[in-house]
């Protein structure tokens, strides 16, 4: 069997010792909370592949939260396990009316306890199995993340559609015996297109056989796609702890000394339309990783600065006034470069300073002649 992620959700922990050290190990990664509110930030955050939880919890009991969690479209296929000192026949019987047959007493042995979840977990991965044996198949990101999909996916030589949905987030992908020929989501195709679902750990997906002609946009195998796409991903996580929260608003200066890149000089317009840091992540076409780095670098140059700042763990909104701004600001100094050019340039107060419509327009005129 493969590793498994199970989520303990018990205030008395040592009552449950035996089990842990029991399931702890090779095969098992364990995670211990001790109420409701902190089992479901951890499901949020990180999906386990089963939940066994005491039903007196100190801020609400096991059963609702189970309730909650089946009312969480992307979590209620998650098996859930009441371990309880004692379950009565009441709340058995409404556990069982809402799909939940799964009980066990903490009088029971450990080697039976041990027997019980190693059964579950294999009917879970049965399930997981099933989905990829048959002709067309649709199942949760909870039952297969994306890269053991995209595994069995090579190792089983299927030729079709993959469509994968999270929220109003929709992409597809098209196989060819295993191997990823093209892949869609918003603006972004081809390779950059997979490199941003290895950042999704919940969602839906479906197959279809039937597989339409299309231009091969993915020339990495799916191993190797893998492997550059979870690098790219640790680097790209490294980069978001340095910006603001998504949600928060930045603006960019009107005019510009320093050369960019044609993608910079794109992204730094689209700061001048109250867009979202992450709307404008999100709607990129060059790549996650490299418009992230490229706000990173228009952040250093003091090209784009904060208008509206979110928190990232309260969600506060926080206006910068104007004279934080002229602190965290400033003007960038003249170089002789930019004395030299001056002549090609517009003169402020300020010192010299480029049009950013007529760069962007020569370096996409330098950029097609290039192609």
């Amino acid at each position: 069997m493969k590793k498994f992620d199970i989520l303990f959700v018990d205030p008395a922990q040592k009552d449950i010792l035996a089990f842990l050290s029991a399931l702890m190990g090779e095969w098992n990664s364990i995670k211990l909370v001790s109420s409701s509110e902190k089992a479901l930030e951890t499901i949020i955050d990180s999906p386990p592949d089963l939940i066994i939880a005491e039903n007196n919890l100190p801020d609400t009991s096991g059963f609702e939260l189970f309730k909650t969690i089946r009312t969480l479209t992307e979590y209620n296929a998650i098996p859930f396990v009441f371990l309880s000192a004692a379950i009565s026949d009441t709340l058995r019987a409404e556990c069982v009316n809402m799909g939940l047959v799964s009980f066990i007493e903490k009088s029971i042995a450990v080697e039976q306890f041990v027997n019980i979840i190693q059964s579950l977990l294999r009917h879970k991965e049965d399930q997981a199995a099933e989905l990829l044996s048959s002709e067309a198949f649709s199942g949760n990101l909870l039952q297969m993340n994306f890269v053991e999909l995209i595994q069995s996916m090579d190792m089983n030589q299927k030729t079709g559609k993959l469509i994968l949905k999270k929220e109003d987030d929709v992409a597809v992908i098209f196989f060819e015996k295993g191997t990823i020929v093209d892949a869609e989501i918003r603006n972004l195709v081809g390779e950059k297109a997979v490199y941003r679902l290895l950042s999704w750990s919940k969602g839906t997906f479906a197959f279809y056989n039937a597989l339409q002609s299309v231009q091969q946009r993915v020339i990495l195998k799916p191993q190797a796609l893998i492997m550059e796409g979870l690098r790219r991903l640790d680097e790209k996580n490294r980069i978001l702890e340095k910006l603001p929260d998504f949600r928060s608003i930045l603006r960019s200066c009107s005019d510009v000394k320093a050369k960019l890149k044609p993608h910079e000089a794109v992204i730094l317009t689209q700061f001048r339309h109250n867009s979202s840091l992450g709307d404008i992540i999100q709607n990129n076409r060059w790549g996650d990783l490299e418009t992230i780095a490229a706000v990173q670098n228009l952040m250093t140059q003091n090209l784009i600065f904060p208008y509206l700042l979110v928190d990232k763990q309260s969600g506060a909104k926080k206006v910068v006034e104007p004279e934080a701004l002229k602190k965290m600001v400033k003007p960038p100094p003249k170089s002789a470069e930019s004395m030299k050019e001056a002549g090609k340039k517009i003169k402020t107060s300020n010192g010299y300073f480029g049009n950013l419509e007529e760069m962007f327009d020569l370096e996409q005129n330098n950029d097609t002649n290039t192609d």
